[in-house]
């Protein structure tokens, strides 16, 4: 399986990154706008929050290669984006739990996107104790329909995941397949039984 690496991914790229061990993260595929690669999805207390990450787009930009774009650090996002994760997830069971960590991780400043959430996965692989791939492609090699499907943020997802607890639940409902953080700051030590329990029985949108 070959993998972009993701801004804090959903749940079906973790549960996907848990069941390929030997997958392998690709850096030299074509940079393209609208996927998950600088963007994520919480739920928070209007429903769901998008969030994305500035990136410098160049004239070639349609042809640069994943391991070479740069965040738009001039910008606050980081801030910004703390504050939406916060305000959506302080009053859930583990927040506090991971707060620190995840607060020192997240605001972390490297030049590269790639890099950025290199560290972030590496972070979110250890809380859900899944092996975090060490291989990297080395040639240019097109992502199959389903390596595409967990990137491409225009697309509805063809998977969903049976109902937990979400913060919001009362007012929205559940909303499947969320960034990781909503799992993991929802369920704290059990999101891995979790995505596990999923695995084994993966669940179609009807």
């Amino acid at each position: 399986m070959q993998l972009i690496p993701a801004y804090l991914p959903s749940l079906h790229y973790m549960a996907t990154l848990m069941r390929e061990a030997d997958s392998q993260f690709s850096l030299v595929l074509h940079y393209q706008k609208q996927t998950y690669r600088n963007r994520c999805k919480i739920y928070g207390a209007n429903g769901v929050l998008n969030l994305s990450i500035p990136i410098h787009h160049t004239q070639t930009n349609g042809h640069q290669k994943d391991g070479d774009v740069a965040i738009k650090w001039e910008e606050n996002w980081q801030t910004q984006h703390w504050k939406s994760i916060t305000s959506a997830y302080r009053s859930s069971p583990y927040f506090e739990f991971y707060e620190d960590e995840f607060k020192s991780a997240f605001f972390e400043k490297p030049i590269s996107l790639m890099e950025y959430n290199l560290g972030l996965l590496k972070l979110l692989t250890t809380w859900l104790s899944i092996e975090m791939p060490k291989k990297y492609t080395k040639s240019y090699e097109a992502l199959t329909e389903e390596e595409m499907q967990l990137i491409n943020a225009k697309k509805k997802t063809e998977v969903a995941f049976p109902p937990y607890t979400q913060v919001f639940a009362n007012k929205y409902g559940f909303l499947s397949n969320m960034s990781c953080i909503d799992l993991i700051f929802n369920l704290g030590p059990e999101s891995k039984i979790y995505l596990n329990q999923w695995l084994a029985n993966p669940t179609p949108l009807s």
